[in-house]
């Protein structure tokens, strides 16, 4: 939008010049094919696809994103041309990730606070990244912790509780909100979920992680069987 009303203002200035001297009117097509294939326009053209990275022009949200796998892959998605916005639960170390992200990667990074056990801050902070950047294509889901605990035991029990909320409702909360966003954009979309080799093979006294990535790896089975016919790629 910017650019073209920076063309529009300009365009409207030459208008204005022209008529002042004379008339005004646009070039022919084949003057427009010169232009648009003249050599150096093409080199130009070149040079601005190859550096622009296979992700450019794409809008990631990444949650859990202050630290871990989480900063890794929001760096990443910026090296590969991606606008992304960074989300975490510890406000402190989120700004610190963001800022290293913003001196490298400039206006493609933006950031905001979230907790996945909130609906409301979940759909605060992708609105966040819409706001930021105009829509959305890429969603990691990476926020979780890591209890431990026996399940046969009252403590292991509120353990996985907890980890029901964080592990995997929280990715709901995050998948619910995207998908919303994707459907109404009506352009597809992309939701990546951060599992475990647990969810396959789990350790000794790991049942709270255990049992709630295991559930991540069905829910991410069946927003692939629900929606793939949106054009909404799960993994």
């Amino acid at each position: 939008a910017r650019i073209a009303g920076d063309i529009y203002f300009h365009t409207a200035g030459v208008i204005r010049d022209a008529l002042a001297v004379g008339d005004f009117r646009p070039v022919g097509e084949l003057d427009l094919f010169d232009v648009e294939y003249w050599s150096l326009e093409q080199a130009k053209l070149s040079l601005g696809k190859s550096s622009a990275g296979p992700l450019a022009r794409r809008i990631a949200f990444v949650t859990g994103a202050a630290s871990g796998i989480g900063r890794a892959t929001a760096e990443r998605f910026a090296e590969l041309g991606a606008h992304v916005c960074l989300a975490d639960f510890d406000a402190e170390r989120l700004a610190q990730a963001a800022a290293e992200l913003t001196a490298k990667h400039r206006a493609q990074i933006t950031s905001t606070p979230c907790d996945v056990r909130s609906d409301a801050d979940v759909r605060r902070a992708i609105a966040t990244a819409v706001d930021a950047f105009g829509g959305l294509d890429l969603v990691v889901s990476n926020a979780g912790t890591a209890p431990s605990g026996l399940l046969h035991q009252a403590e292991g029990e509120q353990a996985l509780l907890a980890s029901l909320d964080v592990n995997l409702i929280g990715h709901q909360r995050v998948a619910r909100a995207a998908t919303e966003l994707f459907l109404a954009q009506g352009i597809g979309g992309c939701l990546l979920f951060n599992a475990s080799k647990s969810a396959f093979n789990q350790g000794p006294e790991f049942g709270p992680y255990a049992v709630a990535k295991a559930g991540v790896v069905a829910l991410m089975k069946q927003y692939a069987v629900d929606l793939g016919s949106a054009q909404i790629r799960t993994g």
